[in-house]
């Protein structure tokens, strides 16, 4: 919500609506004093001051200016104090205030070189050179600007190592990012062939069971007709051992018969 308020107060202050402006950012700095947010503080602070000076109203904008300013410190913000005593040197130098603008810009440069931000200190030595030169100490203009240029300097080379850093960065996890998708092409490849491994060990399974179902049914179907066969040899032993005993008794008859027939013939012919 402070967020927001401080986004549309912005918004109204770029338009010229100075005074919707001071009405959001009012409300946002009610909402950061309650929340307890002092970096969101100190920035409406110093939005608020920036609008009274869009407003001619210079006495009350240094005031919400050096409020901005206090807050900063002791929230320990070296870059936004920094900031705020460049803003505050700029707007004495506006005012034609160059004494005044001399003292922020000292204070801005303190803070610039604890925030260790080489661009805050280049800007600073910058504006240093500007306002010197509007006092009229040339050599000291001359100074500052050799420093700002130092800075320049380094800016330039700490923007190329941090490009460096940044490729060098982007490039490791572009790596890590290749071994990853390798690492997950491998697992799904094993994961793949164990798939296939563990279809092919259950097709050979369910072939084997085929193939013991088959011959067990080819066994079964084997003794059933083994069994018949047997019953049928069974069954014609025994017609073949029936038809022998009635051949038999029937050659017993005959021998009975002709036996008969040979002792009468024999009583015959003796008598």
């Amino acid at each position: 919500m402070v967020s927001a308020l401080n986004l549309l107060g912005l918004a109204d202050k770029n338009e010229g609506n100075n005074d919707t402006a001071l009405e959001r950012f009012s409300e946002g700095l009610k909402l950061s004093k309650e929340s307890k947010n002092l970096e969101r503080e100190s920035q409406i602070l110093y939005n608020i001051a920036n609008v009274y000076f869009n407003k001619k109203e210079y006495d009350k904008g240094f005031e919400y200016f050096n409020e901005s300013i206090e807050i900063s410190k002791s929230n320990g913000s070296f870059s936004n104090t920094a900031i705020s005593f460049h803003s505050l040197a700029f707007t004495h130098y506006e005012l034609n205030q160059i004494q005044e603008s001399m003292r922020a810009a000292d204070s801005a440069l303190h803070y610039a070189l604890l925030s260790e931000s080489y661009e805050l200190i280049l800007e600073t030595y910058a504006m240093k050179a500007e306002i010197a030169y509007a006092l009229g100490a040339i050599s000291d203009a001359y100074s500052f600007l050799s420093y700002a240029y130092a800075y320049k300097d380094s800016l330039n080379f700490s923007q190329l190592n941090d490009a460096a850093l940044s490729a060098e960065n982007a490039f490791e996890e572009e790596k890590k990012k290749i071994q990853d998708s390798l690492t997950r092409v491998q697992q799904q490849l094993a994961i793949d062939n164990q798939e296939k491994i563990n279809n092919q060990k259950l097709q050979a399974r369910e072939t084997l069971i085929w193939i013991f179902a088959i011959v067990l049914i080819l066994v079964i179907i084997g003794i059933y007709f083994l069994i018949k066969n047997n019953r049928l040899i069974k069954i014609q032993n025994a017609l073949v051992n029936s038809q022998k005993e009635e051949i038999q008794l029937q050659h017993s008859e005959i021998t009975d018969s002709i036996n008969y027939a040979k002792r009468i013939q024999d009583a015959m012919i003796n008598k």
